[in-house]
């Protein structure tokens, strides 16, 4: 949860560039500026993904070990 509170501050610069995006003009400048947003994004995807999928086998685990407790104590 750490890693994901971490990306709060890039991804409001994200919301803040597609909020302003309107009052761009030069078109150099909205390219440079959404290429970079495109990357940051990326960035935050890819960590996103990792981490729900490392969260989900850690759920994984721990949902066969209590099944393996649970058994193990009905006995």
């Amino acid at each position: 949860m750490d890693r994901l509170e971490s990306w709060q501050e890039p991804l409001a610069v994200l919301d803040q560039f597609f909020q302003s995006l309107s009052s761009l003009i030069s078109k150099k400048k909205v390219i440079k500026e959404y290429y970079a947003s495109g990357h940051l994004f990326h960035a935050f995807f890819t960590e996103f993904i990792r981490l729900m999928e490392a969260e989900q086998a850690k759920i994984e685990k721990l949902d066969r070990e209590s099944k393996v407790i649970t058994h193990l104590t009905t006995k």
